[in-house]
């Protein structure tokens, strides 16, 4: 993510301050008209394929670390 970017509102967050999430699933969810689908840091990949999405900026954000 950028410095200074405004998070949007989202419908899934998955989040851990300092030691990543080592495994965890997001699938089969719809999700509508909110700025990020799914935003996770500090955790594995989500697979955007596995998820529906309508009407959003991002459908997947995701970073690494602190």
């Amino acid at each position: 993510m950028q410095p200074g970017r405004r998070l949007g509102a989202s419908t899934i967050t998955i989040f851990r301050a300092v030691v990543p999430i080592k495994s965890t699933t997001v699938s089969a969810n719809t999700i509508s008209n909110v700025h990020f689908g799914i935003w996770a840091k500090n955790a594995p990949p989500i697979s955007a394929a596995s998820n529906h999405f309508k009407g959003l900026a991002v459908p997947v954000e995701a970073s690494a670390g602190p």
